[in-house]
C-alpha cells in the first residue's frame, strides 16, 4: 500500500514538525533550580497582602508595614504591554482562557522558578511564562531587608470573534 520511499516522507515529516517543537527557552523555569527550596518563599498573604500582584491588602487584614511584596520593576501592566508577544497559533486556534502563574522571586530580585496553577492552554502559558523571564523584579523585603518571596501572575486572553 505504501511504498518505502512515502514511508520515509512520512517519517521526515513527523521529525521536522516535532523538531520545530522544541520547548522555549523560558521553559527551564518550570523546573525548580538544584537545592530550591519552596518553604524558604514568603507568601505575601502571611502578611496582610494579597497574593496577586499589587499592594491591595487581603479583605480583613491590615498589611504589615515590615513588609514589602515583590514586585515587576515598572510595574506588570507596563511588562504585559513590552514584553507579551502572542504566537500565531493563539490567533489561529482560537485560544482564549485565564492563566495563573506563581513566580518565585528570590532576595536578589531574580525569577528563580514558576509553577503554572491554571492555564487552558500551553501557548498561553508559554507567552506569559515569556512576560515574566524578560522583566525585571524589585524583590520583597521585611524589615527593610530582601527576601525570597512569591507573587501570582494572572494573564487573562480574550478573543473578539467577528461575525457577519
Amino acid at each position: 500500500m505504501y511504498s518505502k520511499f512515502s514511508a520515509k516522507l512520512l517519517f521526515f515529516t513527523f521529525a521536522a514538525i516535532f523538531a520545530g517543537c522544541a520547548a522555549p527557552e523560558n521553559s527551564k523555569l518550570f523546573t525548580p533550580p538544584e537545592n530550591f527550596d519552596a518553604g524558604s518563599y514568603i507568601n505575601p498573604e502571611d502578611y496582610g497582602y494579597n497574593l496577586n500582584i499589587s499592594d491591595q491588602k487581603t479583605s480583613g487584614l491590615l498589611p504589615d508595614s515590615s513588609f514589602i511584596p515583590a514586585s515587576v520593576k515598572g510595574g506588570y501592566n507596563h511588562a504585559v504591554k513590552e514584553h507579551l508577544d502572542i504566537p500565531k497559533k493563539v490567533y489561529r486556534n482560537r485560544l482564549k482562557g485565564k492563566v495563573i502563574l506563581d513566580a518565585y522571586i528570590d532576595s536578589s530580585s531574580t525569577l528563580q522558578y514558576v509553577k503554572k496553577m491554571q492555564s487552558p492552554a500551553k501557548p498561553l502559558t508559554e507567552a506569559t511564562t515569556e512576560v515574566l523571564a524578560k522583566s525585571e523584579f524589585n524583590a520583597a523585603t521585611l524589615d527593610s531587608e530582601p527576601v525570597n518571596s512569591i507573587i501570582r501572575v494572572t494573564l487573562n486572553f480574550g478573543m473578539e470573534i467577528r461575525t457577519r
